[in-house]
């Protein structure tokens, strides 16, 4: 760790000195960063139910295809599928429509559907990290602003708060 990745005090009166934290109470900071680190966990929250909609889609996928390969397997398969034409019903989790489709294109749309899914679920996994790193900012913020506070406090008085001094004092 350098200099440059520990908290200057400087920056938070550039931070002071700007026309929406100016006139603001320390409590008043302190909310608006609590309220930025709810609105986290709540995204993160939606991030995770998609992911686990794309996972469970995918491991019911693999399901399918398996199946699929031992209905190929059985004697008489090339007479229903290759002759017959039978076709297969296709269903994904994520999607609401039911499809009856010959059998090479329902692996064609199995395999196509399997790549969007990794790729799914890589963003997915990439957004909750994301949020979840936005969520640590906040809190790393509500410590420093704090941490900010009660220095200041103790510049003026010369003596030094304890933590419950100082969070009263903020609220």
């Amino acid at each position: 760790m350098d200099k440059d990745d520990l908290p200057d005090f400087t920056h938070m009166k550039v931070f002071m000195s700007e026309p929406k934290n100016a006139n603001a109470s320390i409590a008043e900071l302190i909310k608006r960063q609590e309220v930025s680190g709810e609105q986290c966990r709540k995204v993160l929250k939606v991030i995770k139910e998609r992911l686990v909609l794309k996972m469970a889609t995918m491991q019911e996928l693999k399901k399918y295809l398996l199946d699929l390969h031992s209905e190929i397997r059985k004697p008489g398969a090339g007479t229903r599928f290759v002759t017959n034409q039978e076709k297969v019903k296709l269903h994904f989790l994520d999607e609401m429509e039911i499809k009856e489709v010959e059998l090479s294109d329902a692996v064609e749309r199995c395999n196509i559907k399997l790549s969007s899914l990794y790729c799914e679920i890589l963003a997915l996994d990439s957004d909750m990290g994301s949020v979840a790193y936005l969520e640590r900012v906040a809190q790393i913020n509500i410590d420093f602003i704090m941490d900010w506070h009660k220095t200041q406090k103790q510049k003026k008085t010369g003596k030094v708060p304890s933590a419950g001094e100082v969070f009263k004092n903020t609220v």
